[in-house]
Formats: C-alpha cells, sequence, structure tokens
C-alpha cells in the first residue's frame, strides 16, 4: 500500500562530523564498494570487523557459517567474508587464523575493514605472526612496511635494552604531520635505564626508607637492587628471557597453520551443503533471496565538466567546498510500490522539475524488502543535490569547479561562485520544507489516480487528520488515527535487533496494529451481523406482503378496494426503494474486493475481471452441459446435432481452464503483495472505511422496513376488522358459491392467457440442437446460407415474370451456390468450427432456456389449479338444483400466526372449502356446515358430541 515518507537531510552526521559528498553519492547510487549493495553488506561496512577480497577462490555460503569460536573471540564466514566477533577479547592467534582463513579464501590480496582498533591490532599481528599478506588499502601497506622494519630490529634492541619496553610514534601516511594528526602508537624497546645524573635533571625525590635510599624516576617504580646484582639480573634476562620470546613465535606460527588447516577442511565440507541448498533458494527465490533489493535507476543534472559523473561531480564539492561549509543536501521519500520502475520514474522526475531544476543533482531509486517490513517491498529514492542555486550567469557560461564551488561575490558573480539558495538556509527552510511534503504527496496521489489506483497518502500529521476527521464527523478514521505516532529510525538501527528502540518501535507497532485490528473486526463483526439480521426480516416482509395482497380480488366494498389500492401503492413503493438503496449497500465481503481493487493498477484490475469472466463463461458451460438431454431416437437431426454439440461443449471447457490457469498465474503476483501483512492490514483498514461510509444506506434500509412492517400491520387491521364484520356468520348458497368460482376461474385464466403469450414470444428465444447448428453454418460461411434463403424467396415472388428457361437457370444457380456453401461445410476444418460455433451459440443461449424451463412449470401449475377449479365448478353447478335454498357455512380459520398459517374468512376461501365438501371431501366436509329451508336462522357451531345429540332431535340437520 501506499506510504508517505518524506525527509531533508544535510551532509552533518548526529555527532556533527561531515559526510564526504562524493562517497555518500557512490552509496546512493550503489557505485564503486558500494555495487551492488545488499542487506548485509550495509551491516558488515558500519559494524562488522571484516577482512574480504576481490576474486574469491572458494565457494562462499550465502548464509552465516561459524568457522572458529573460543573465549577469545570467533570467526564466521558469509557472503561478504570473513568476521570477527567479539572485539574486546579478540587474540592475536584468532586474528591471525581468519587472515590465513581469508587468504585461502581470496589469495593474498585483501581488503581489511572496521573499527580503527581493529584494523591496527590486525595490521600487527600480521607483522608479528609473519602473515604473508597484502591489503587493497596502500596506506595500511606503508604501515606494516614501517611495523616490519621496527620489528626486526626489536630483538637486538630489546636484547640491549634489558627488556624494558617503550612506545614510540609512527606516523600515519594517510594524514598530513602535525602535532597530535597521523600518528600511531607502538610497543617499542627501551634503552638502558638513565644514570642518576640524567634523572637529577629531569627532577626526583628520594622517599626516606629504612636503612636504604631509593631514587624514584617519575614513571614506573623499580626494584631495588645493587649495580652488580642488578648486571646479573639484565645478563640473565638476555641469555633467556629474550630468547623465550622470540622461539615461542615459531610454536604459535605452527599452532595457528594446524588449526586453519582443520578449519578449512571442516569449512569445504560444509560449504558444499550450504552452497547446494543455497542455489536452490536462489533459483527459487526463496529464504534471502526474496530480500535482494538495490539500485534501480540513476539520473542527474550536472555541469559539462563533471561529464555526467556525480561522483565526479561531488568530489569536486568535497575539494574545493569551504571548510564546514555544507556540500550537498539530500532528499529522500518514499515511492508506491502499486506502481512499477516507469511510473515512479515519472513521480521523480515531475518532482525535481517543480522543485530541484535550478540545481545540479544526482538521483538514485532504491527498491528493497524492509529490515522491519514483514516482506513488503519499499521503493524509494535519494536525491542528492547541492545547496548552490544555478544562476543566469551559470546558465550561460558554466564555471569550473573551483570557481563554482566558492563563495558568492554580489557585485562581480562571475569572480565568485552561485549563491546557496534561500530555500535551504534561510529561516523560513521549515515552510518550505512543509511545502516540499505537500507538493510531494499531491504528485504521488496523481499519479496513483492516473494509473487506475484509489489510494491516497497525506503528507499532515497524524494528529491534524485526527482533528478534521472529527470535525467531519468520521468517529471510525479519528479513532484508528487516535495513536501514538512512530519515530524514525537510520537506515542501520533495525539491523541491531537488541537495540532499546528498536524493540520499543516493535513494540509500539505491535500496539497500534493490534488496537487497529480490534476496532476493524467489532466493526466487520457488527456488520455482518446487521447484514444477516436485515435479510431476515426482509424475507419476512416479503411473505406478509404477498399473503395480505392476495386479498385483495377478495374485497368487495368500492371503498374498501380504494384504501387497499393506495395502501398496496405505498408498500409497493417501500418496497421497490428499499430493493435500490439493498442493491447500493456495500457490506463486509464487497468492502473487501472493493478495497482490493483499489490496491490494483488499471491492468491487474483487468487481469481480476478477466479471471471473473473466464469464470462465469466456465459455470455457463457446465450448465449447459448439466441440461444438454439426448433426444430420442426418432428425432434423427436433433440426435445428429447433439452428438455433434457435446464433444465440442468439453473442447470449451479445456480451453477455458486454460485460460483461467494463464490468467492466475499472470495476476497470483498481484494477489501475494495484497496479501503482504501490511497490505492485508491496510485492505482490511479501507474495506472498514466502505463499510462504515455506507453507514446511512444502511440505516435507511431499517428506516424503511420500519416503515414497511408499520404499514403491513395497518393493512393487516384494515383486512382482519373488514373480513370480521362482512364475514362473521355469513352463509352461502350454492348459487353463490358457483357464482364465485366462476371469477376466481376467470382470473386464473385470465393469468395463464398472460403467461402462455410470454412463454410463445420467448419460445422464440430458446435454441434447439438443429437450429443452433444451422445458425453456426450460416456463421461460418459469413451469412452466406441467411442470403441464399433471401434470394430463394425473391425468385418465388417473380418467377411468374421470367421465362421457363430463365426461372431453370436461376433455381440451377440456387442449387449449385447451395452445394458449395454444404461443401465448405462438410470440410473437416468446416465441421470442427461449426460445431465449436454451435456449442457457443447453445451456451449463450442457456439462460434463456433454463428462464424458459422456468416458466414453462409455472405454466403447467397453474394449468392444473384451473382444471381443479374448473371440476370445482361443475360439480357445484350441477348440485345447485338440487340444492336450492340451502345454505352452507364454514368454520372460521385460525388466525394468522407470524408470516404463514392461519388466515381470514374470505368468499374465495369459503367457496373452495364448500365446493370441495361438495364434492365429496371428507376433511373439507368437516369445516362446512349446511342450513335446510325450515332451519332456524340463529344456529352456531357444535362439538361433535352436541351434534350427535341434537342430529337424534333435529332431524333437519344433515352433515357431509
Amino acid at each position: 500500500m501506499p506510504n508517505y515518507h518524506f525527509k531533508i537531510k544535510t551532509d552533518k552526521r548526529p555527532n556533527g562530523k561531515q559526510t564526504n559528498a562524493h562517497t555518500h553519492c557512490e552509496y546512493i547510487q550503489r557505485e564503486g564498494r558500494f555495487a551492488d549493495l545488499r542487506q548485509e553488506e550495509l551491516e558488515s561496512l558500519s559494524y562488522n570487523n571484516l577482512i574480504t577480497g576481490k576474486h574469491p577462490i572458494e565457494n562462499l555460503p550465502e548464509n552465516e557459517l561459524l568457522l572458529y569460536s573460543s573465549p577469545y573471540g570467533k570467526i564466521l564466514v558469509d557472503k561478504t567474508g570473513v568476521r570477527f566477533m567479539r572485539q574486546s577479547t579478540l587474540s592475536e592467534e584468532t586474528i591471525a587464523m581468519g587472515i590465513e582463513i581469508a587468504r585461502k579464501i581470496y589469495g593474498d590480496e585483501l581488503e581489511l575493514k572496521g573499527r580503527r582498533s581493529f584494523v591496527d591490532k590486525a595490521m600487527s599481528t600480521a607483522v608479528k605472526l609473519e602473515v604473508p599478506v597484502t591489503w587493497s588499502e596502500e596506506y595500511q601497506n606503508k604501515v606494516m612496511a614501517i611495523m616490519k622494519e621496527d620489528y626486526e630490529n626489536e630483538e637486538r634492541d630489546f636484547r640491549a635494552s634489558g627488556g624494558k619496553d617503550i612506545h614510540r610514534i609512527i606516523p600515519d601516511p594517510r594524514k598530513s604531520v602535525g602535532r597530535g594528526r597521523g600518528e600511531i602508537s607502538i610497543t617499542e624497546p627501551h634503552a638502558k635505564l638513565d644514570t642518576l645524573e640524567a634523572l637529577a635533571k629531569r627532577g626526583f625525590s628520594l622517599p626516606h626508607l629504612p636503612q636504604c635510599h631509593m631514587v624514584r624516576p617519575e614513571g614506573r617504580g623499580q626494584l631495588q637492587l645493587s649495580r652488580d646484582e642488578e648486571n646479573h639480573l639484565l645478563k640473565k634476562c638476555r641469555e633467556h628471557t629474550s630468547h623465550l620470546r622470540w622461539y615461542s613465535l615459531r610454536a604459535r606460527r605452527n599452532a595457528i597453520d594446524k588449526t586453519v588447516n582443520d578449519i578449512m577442511v571442516n569449512f569445504q565440507k560444509c560449504n558444499d551443503a550450504v552452497y547446494a541448498s543455497s542455489h536452490v533458494q536462489y533459483i527459487n527465490r526463496e529464504s534471502i533471496f526474496k530480500k535482494r533489493g538495490g539500485c534501480l535507476y540513476t539520473a542527474n543534472h550536472l555541469p559539462n565538466w563533471a561529464d555526467g559523473s556525480a561522483t565526479k561531480f561531488f568530489q569536486a564539492a568535497d575539494r574545493y567546498e569551504r571548510i564546514n561549509g555544507e556540500r550537498y543536501k539530500e532528499i529522500e521519500f518514499s515511492l508506491p510500490n502499486e506502481l512499477g520502475l516507469e511510473e515512479n520514474k515519472k513521480i521523480v522526475e515531475e518532482f525535481m522539475q517543480k522543485h530541484l531544476q535550478d540545481f545540479y543533482y544526482a538521483y538514485a531509486i532504491h527498491d528493497k524488502i524492509g529490515a522491519m517490513s514483514d516482506g513488503e517491498r519499499q521503493p524509494h529514492v535519494h536525491i542528492m543535490f547541492s545547496p548552490r542555486e544555478i544562476d543566469d550567469l551559470e546558465r550561460q557560461q558554466e564555471r569550473p569547479p573551483e570557481l563554482f564551488f566558492s563563495r558568492a561575490n554580489g557585485q562581480h558573480p562571475e569572480k565568485g561562485g552561485c549563491a546557496k539558495s534561500w530555500k535551504w538556509n534561510s529561516k523560513d527552510r521549515q515552510k518550505y520544507l512543509v511545502r516540499l511534503r505537500k507538493d510531494y504527496a499531491r504528485i504521488q496521489n496523481d499519479a496513483l489516480e492516473r494509473n487506475g489506483i484509489n489510494l491516497r497518502v497525506d503528507h499532515r500529521t497524524l494528529k491534524a487528520q485526527r482533528e478534521e476527521a472529527l470535525a467531519e464527523g468520521n468517529y471510525l478514521l479519528a479513532d484508528l488515527l487516535n495513536k501514538m505516532p512512530e519515530k524514525y529510525l537510520g537506515p542501520l538501527d533495525p539491523l541491531l535487533e537488541d537495540k532499546q528502540r528498536v524493540r520499543d518501535l516493535k513494540n509500539l507497532r505491535a500496539t497500534n496494529h493490534q488496537r487497529e485490528q480490534d476496532i476493524i473486526s467489532r466493526l466487520m463483526l457488527q456488520d455482518a451481523i446487521d447484514k444477516d439480521s436485515m435479510e431476515e426480516k426482509s424475507a419476512e416482509l416479503r411473505q406478509r406482503q404477498e399473503r395480505l395482497l392476495a386479498y385483495e380480488h377478495d374485497i368487495e366494498d368500492a371503498d374498501a378496494r380504494a384504501y387497499f389500492a393506495e395502501e398496496k401503492q405505498k408498500i409497493q413503493a417501500m418496497d421497490k426503494d428499499m430493493a435500490a438503496i439493498s442493491g447500493v449497500a456495500i457490506w463486509a465481503p464487497q468492502a473487501i474486493e472493493v478495497a482490493s481493487l483499489d490496491a490494483m493498477t488499471t491492468e491487474e484490475k483487468q487481469l481480476w475481471q478477466d479471471l471473473k469472466s473466464y469464470g462465469r463463461e466456465k459455470r455457463e458451460w457446465e450448465f449447459l452441459k448439466d441440461r444438454m438431454i439426448e433426444p430420442a431416437g426418432d428425432d434423427v437431426e436433433a440426435l445428429e446435432a447433439y452428438l455433434k454439440i457435446c464433444p465440442e461443449i468439453d473442447k470449451e471447457l479445456d480451453r477455458i481452464n486454460l485460460k483461467i490457469r494463464q490468467v492466475s498465474s499472470e495476476i497470483r503476483p498481484v494477489f501475494e503483495r495484497l496479501n503482504l501483512p501490511h497490505s492485508k492490514a491496510d485492505i482490511q483498514k479501507r474495506a472498514a472505511f466502505y463499510v462504515n461510509d455506507n453507514q446511512l444506506a444502511k440505516i435507511e434500509i431499517r428506516k424503511l422496513q420500519r416503515n414497511m412492517d408499520s404499514e403491513l400491520k395497518v393493512l393487516d387491521k384494515h383486512i382482519k376488522d373488514y373480513f370480521a364484520a362482512r364475514e362473521q356468520n355469513r352463509v352461502f348458497s350454492a348459487e353463490e358459491v358457483a357464482s364465485i368460482l366462476k371469477g376466481n376461474l376467470t382470473r386464473l385464466e385470465d393469468q395463464e392467457k398472460k403467461l402462455a403469450k410470454e412463454l410463445y414470444h420467448m419460445r422464440k428465444r430458446v435454441i434447439s440442437y438443429p437450429r443452433a447448428m444451422e445458425m453456426a453454418k450460416n456463421n461460418y460461411v459469413q451469412g452466406a446460407f441467411k442470403q441464399l434463403r433471401a434470394d430463394k424467396r425473391e425468385l418465388k415472388k417473380r418467377e411468374d415474370k421470367l421465362s421457363p428457361e430463365e426461372s431453370k437457370q436461376a433455381w440451377q444457380e440456387i442449387d449449385r451456390r447451395e452445394q458449395e456453401l454444404e461443401a465448405r461445410c462438410r470440410t473437416a476444418v468446416g465441421r470442427t468450427q461449426i460445431e465449436a460455433i454451435a456449442a457457443g451459440i447453445l451456451r449463450k443461449n442457456a439462460p434463456i432456456a433454463k428462464e424458459y424451463k422456468e416458466l414453462c412449470a409455472k405454466h403447467r401449475k397453474l394449468k392444473d389449479s384451473i382444471l381443479q377449479k374448473k371440476y370445482q365448478s361443475q360439480r357445484v353447478e350441477a348440485r345447485a338444483p338440487r340444492e336450492k335454498g340451502t345454505k352452507f357455512r364454514t368454520a372460521p380459520p385460525a388466525p394468522p400466526s407470524g408470516v404463514g398459517g392461519g388466515g381470514y374468512p374470505t368468499p374465495s376461501r369459503s367457496a373452495d372449502l364448500i365446493s370441495k365438501a361438495i364434492a365429496g371431501g371428507t376433511q373439507e366436509a368437516q369445516l362446512v356446515a349446511r342450513s335446510k329451508p325450515d332451519e332456524p336462522d340463529e344456529w352456531k357451531w357444535l362439538s361433535e358430541a352436541e351434534k350427535d345429540d341434537l342430529r337424534n332431535d333435529l332431524r333437519t340437520i344433515d352433515r357431509y
């Protein structure tokens, strides 16, 4: 996901020292000693004591390999070279072994890097233990030559001195001679002890001790001996002690050589295994090879005398800029990892044209995996430029380097250098930096919009963004922004895992991430609950609406029908509005997909749409294959077409599967990028914003559901009261039942006619197997069959006007054209393409065929209902003369409960029950009572026991 990082630097380090301009230029452009710099190499340059070389003889392991470990130091080897650990306890033997190992890996010419104390100790060890090595740095070889010359004379001087050591100062060839500068301290043999007269001249004290006097020079104390005893001891020292010191070096050297040989045997055995596994990781781009990153692109705007070399330009800055003068400034900012190199170059170039076109500069675009980024790419750019602003005189005639970097001369510009711009040195430079940050955010956002990526960055602080979110009422964003800002770490800090600042930053990130995830998870969970409850409520309202609107044809009163129509219109309008708003409502799954698309470029979005399109096409082919039914054997033409089309469907499925695999392989890197921890978290955050922004639509849906629920309750009460008043104790004659049934039958027949008409028009759109083959043949010959049929119809119309001979010739021409077309279609290529085209026609027609099939099932069900109503109506009409004067009455239905079950006593329900009872239905007969003409008008429903009692007394009651 795009992130915002913008920083401007000077050539001053935090400790106050200046950074060499041309060295820093080589660093950001990955040139010279920094070519192909990787993260582990950066670590070694800055912190490790390292011995390496340019031309390795042995294969080096990619991963760190421990060669030697003891209380006196560790020796390790990796791709960067031989490294030393535990500097405080490093012994001369450990260093000598490391040098010898490096010689066996790189040869005699080595490069020595590390802290100053380590470098001095390594050179001294190479001299003392007679290691034949040559360093790549000339000054190191010069210092070693001086050390070696003094060391060769040390035995003689040591013996002559009696064993006392002094320190001698050796000038450093790298630096100029001066007080306190360019000096290296080494141990040197001391001369004989000074005489009493010499000490007296320098000054001394005589402490009082019992029975003897002692001369104490201003140095370390001496053993109190007589002259003879002292001479005797010095003689013994010369004979034994000095010889022991020199001759022990040979034994140490032999032990070192033996240990090195053992180490190299183990190294070569281990290195073969390490090298093989590393090579597998390399070709598969696994393990540390995923984190390879470096300089992708460099460009500059420099004077002609620099010959296009940024190093040459900044070397001149180092040489000619005044002492303690600012030699360069650097701007570093991040680039969106959603964009490729070319688009990121456009971003940088636009920034340079806007702000640095009047300066000499060089920039380099880097791309690497951040040490604390969890595998996410972090493309960024380093812009290194001189703070001296190009003036008109410089544009007309370039100054030489020694003049360009000199102090500006306001009265005579040609005699001075270009002035340093106010943008970087004035009191208003902070305001200009804010302007730079704001303008870069705009440039990056424009690039994202230009590439179809719906993501944006913000240059403002978290506090400013949160205040704006609160002012706009966006409390989710304000809550997410309410977190501790991160402190910037330098490029080397993440390399030190045990550093407190690194641990603090990791803990802060973990805390912020967990808090953010908790907020988003709560929102998404509540959204899922709301979605389920809304869908359940919508289904309930839809069932209640269908149940209540079904009573419309049973309402006979005009005023009641008008009221019902008005309420129906309101409810249907609400239902329509609810469907429209539900169509634009975004729930969590859709929000995640939209947020993922926002992080894709236009090309990546097209790949995703292609993949979805192929998925739909595959489902259509599979649906077509499932509904392919083999025709009956007597339909030869349909059976032949069926047998030709079925293999083509399998071919099309294979083709679609191949396309899906190809597109999947192309889009897989996109999803790998989006599934990185940071990208995934950003997508979830953006999805939460979509869900939160869509709350108004969901609130409106809930409001419509409440209003619709109220309207349905009002309509339900109106229907209940209407039928309760009209249908209570209502009786029906056979003639009234027949009339109601006839009305219902007419209504069903009207519906059937309308549905049959719809089926008739849809049947024309359904393509059969033979018709698909004919359409495919016509398509294969580019419409020639269609034109042939039109010519036939035209010829028939004007055949009467032609002579027999002309008519015969015309029909012969028609036959010839038809035979040619059929011959083209019968070729192997023609048959294959026609069958494929026919399969494609049937696939596109499959949804229409499915809809037609569903409509046919509905039509059959409606016709069955009509037949049943006709039967009932005929039975009632046939029975009506015999039931003349008889009144029928039905038991009241159970009251409605929930969304289903029960109902109201409508005329249609009563007529249906009475007709079925008259037709002999036993279950319906139990719910219908019949009153004969001489039966009293006042009677009520009785239980079965009461009916049996009354049946004996009142023979006028006849139960069906």
